[in-house]
């Protein structure tokens, strides 16, 4: 299950992230890049009210991408949304490669396909939202 908390821990991160771009003023560009990746990851952390996003999950992500240091609240929230597809593809890939192991029972099998379409259609809504010219 370990995969299922990883789409839940960047579905949330987005779902934080995007709920704070209104109250953001998103040209802000002459902020500093870096108080822009700790104040937008504290304020995330903050509001989940939970563990499920962690500041330093947050910092470690957005840091770790080198032009982030660049970009505005818009661009870090496009970062943050291509950084869930390139995982989430990932763990398709992964549970694809379980499933095709034959390895386990049919519940673990029912449950690991399970998961697949969750992730599949995850992806799915993620390249859709990157598509959208502007976000509301």
């Amino acid at each position: 299950m370990w995969h299922c908390s990883v789409f839940s821990i960047s579905f949330c991160f987005l779902f934080f992230f995007f709920f704070l771009t209104p109250f953001q003023n998103s040209s802000s560009t002459t902020a500093l890049s870096v108080d822009l990746i700790n104040t937008t990851c504290k304020q995330c952390a903050d509001k989940s009210r939970t563990t499920i996003l962690s500041y330093g999950f947050c910092l470690t992500s957005l840091q770790a991408i080198p032009f982030s240091h660049a970009m505005n609240l818009e661009g870090l929230a496009i970062i943050a949304m291509e950084l869930t597809v390139e995982n989430a593809t990932s763990t398709v890939s992964s549970i694809g490669k379980m499933l095709s192991s034959g390895a386990f029972d049919p519940f673990a099998m029912g449950c690991l396909k399970g998961c697949l379409e969750l992730y599949d259609d995850a992806v799915a809504m993620m390249l859709l939202l990157l598509s959208v010219d502007s976000v509301p």
